[in-house]
């Protein structure tokens, strides 16, 4: 156990421990801002579905609608599936 996964990745690249569990952009961008060049990936354990959610108590359901419209639309060009390109994501198909 370590307190951060920015320790776990420094204990990792001196030798100390054998191996990390973390999320794998979270790893890459610690590997990038240490300079950490002797630490691969080694794969993954599961796959994750991310969720956006509104809080009813807080959200205007007009926003909510507005968001819903604008992603869709950006969905169905192709932007969404573009930005998750770059950290390696596929966008669920819509409903």
């Amino acid at each position: 156990m370590t307190p951060d996964d920015e320790a776990a990745f420094k204990k990792l690249s001196l030798g100390r421990v054998d191996a990390v569990f973390s999320n794998r952009d979270v790893g890459y961008d610690l590997m990038r801002k240490f300079g950490l060049k002797n630490i691969r990936y080694a794969g993954r354990q599961q796959s994750l579905k991310y969720y956006i959610g509104f809080s009813q108590k807080f959200t205007d359901k007009k926003l909510v609608d507005q968001f819903n419209t604008t992603f869709r639309n950006l969905h169905k060009r192709g932007i969404i599936q573009e930005v998750l390109s770059k950290y390696k994501m596929d966008a669920a198909p819509l409903e």
